[in-house]
């Protein structure tokens, strides 16, 4: 199975982690990927998803992992940093 995406892992925290896919199916085949390979342990209540760019006026499902959703927000603190899901022209 090819799945393309970017695994971006903080040297800082050990504990944070960003998924990044250009696409919401992509997403979750990387999350099931994961659960799969048994390789990654997610705490579902502290993770969420969100989306960045034009499409994300389209209401998506919430993703899965281990039977458990992962909800959709529009704006998260990584890192300090503050990253919201407008798009901006």
């Amino acid at each position: 199975m090819l799945i393309q995406c970017l695994l971006a892992v903080s040297g800082l925290y050990a504990d944070d982690i960003i998924l990044l896919s250009a696409t919401v199916d992509g997403l979750q085949k990387i999350l099931a990927l994961i659960l799969l390979r048994n390789c990654l342990t997610f705490n579902c209540k502290k993770s969420v998803c969100i989306a960045i760019g034009p499409r994300l006026k389209h209401t998506v499902s919430d993703m899965c992992l281990n039977s458990e959703s992962i909800s959709w927000c529009e704006s998260i603190r990584y890192l300090g940093v503050d990253v919201y899901s407008w798009y901006l022209l």
